[in-house]
């Protein structure tokens, strides 16, 4: 529950992303992924092509007799994989979105949807290196995230008073 603190924070920065990337992926199972068949085939054409890359890795390295850090190898079959991690952001959104139609809130829309979990996937990004433009739109898909992801939290404690427990973590 570590990203709760950034809720208060004026500006998030490199670290701060590496929580929040965190806290999404510990709390948002694979389970709850609701996976199409569609999205299995996607799925499983992606692990052909981390094998693929992965074989290609290898002969490279065997063939030029050099060796490529280790970090950078695990982020770029990792990199292949994040289709998972924007699917949990997505999740996370909708389920905002369900919340925000009850109280009269600002309802997301798909393109927003998509946009903000782009943007964090971005800057979850950051944390193996990668350079990132923090704007307006990033600051917007954080603030959302983490209601987001607050919001999943309270849902899996079956809290009752939902919008009381927001209005007190805002205030």
């Amino acid at each position: 529950i570590e990203f709760l603190k950034l809720i208060n924070s004026k500006q998030i920065g490199l670290n701060e992303f590496w929580i929040l990337a965190k806290s999404i992926d510990n709390n948002c199972n694979e389970d709850s992924l609701n996976l199409t068949d569609e999205t299995i085939n996607e799925n499983l054409k992606l692990e052909k092509l981390k094998k693929i890359i992965k074989k290609d890795i290898n002969e490279f390295e065997n063939s030029n007799d050099y060796h490529i850090d280790e970090q950078k190898k695990n982020f770029i079959l990792s990199s292949i994989s994040i289709n998972n991690f924007r699917k949990k952001v997505e999740i996370l959104l909708r389920q905002y979105n369900l919340f925000a139609k009850v109280y009269n809130l600002k309802i997301l829309t798909n393109d927003e949807i998509k946009t903000y979990c782009k943007e964090i996937q971005k800057i979850r990004n950051t944390i193996h290196g990668l350079d990132y433009d923090y704007n307006q739109e990033t600051n917007d898909a954080i603030v959302y995230v983490i209601l987001a992801l607050y919001l999943h939290l309270l849902e899996c404690f079956k809290c009752e008073k939902k919008f009381n427990l927001i209005q007190i973590l805002f205030e």
